[in-house]
């Protein structure tokens, strides 16, 4: 059984740093073009590709659902889930990756946005559609939110069943939450892209330093390991 977990872990390491490195290519693909002011093909194909298959009568409910990746939801689920590791286990380890996730990827997302200066296709501020445009605040720190969200509630979850629900809810967030921007035109395709795969870039060096730093207080016993108690 050991050895059938380690190969298992060893593959999710690998398929991670392959996601990884796909992220990377991309989100430097994105912003060299950008940067260079050129257009991409998929950013015109994709979005009418979206809406010959939604058709043009969903904008309420994309509206409703791109407040799912808004600074009030994602503050709030925040809070909620901070408040979930310190009655669970304070864990404040946990707690200060949490933060420094989504706070810091607010903060890069901002940073690159005031760096490559990309224009909306529209500016609609009553849907948070104001400001410059790559990479999506709300595609990236809400891949930042929801991904570490599911990360450390499956840590108390010993059902596999609920695992793969909450991580499958997640990711539908994740997927909803890009095709809003873009259904609202207030994001390129190519915006919402270059957002998760930054968010994706935060998320991974994150965990993977906080794992290192929580295994290692926990070999020194500064930090006690009661996770994964809960089915």
């Amino acid at each position: 059984m050991e050895g059938k977990s380690v190969k298992s872990t060893n593959l999710l390491s690998i398929i991670f740093a392959g996601f990884l490195f796909l992220s990377v290519l991309i989100f430097f693909l994105i912003v060299k073009t950008v940067h260079g002011g050129s257009s991409l093909e998929m950013d015109g194909s994709f979005q009418k590709g979206l809406m010959h298959v939604v058709g043009d009568s969903y904008s309420g409910f994309f509206t409703f659902i791109t407040e799912f990746g808004s600074k009030t939801i994602i503050g709030s689920g925040t809070l909620l889930l901070l408040a979930f590791l310190w009655f669970k286990s304070r864990n404040y380890l946990a707690m200060a990756a949490v933060i420094l996730a989504v706070a810091g990827g607010d903060q890069i997302n901002k940073l690159v946005k005031r760096v490559l200066e990309r224009e909306r296709p529209s500016i609609l501020a009553n849907v948070d559609g104001v400001g410059y445009s790559f990479p999506s605040g709300h595609a990236m720190v809400g891949f930042i939110f929801y991904f570490v969200t599911a990360y450390f509630l499956t840590k108390y979850c010993k059902s596999q069943g609920v695992k793969i629900l909450i991580w499958a809810a997640a990711f539908i967030m994740i997927l909803i939450v890009g095709l809003s921007r873009i259904y609202l035109n207030v994001h390129y395709p190519s915006d919402v892209l270059g957002g998760y795969a930054l968010g994706f870039i935060v998320v991974a060096v994150l965990l993977h330093f906080y794992e290192m730093i929580y295994e290692y207080m926990k070999n020194k016993r500064e930090i006690h390991d009661d996770s994964e108690k809960t089915a």
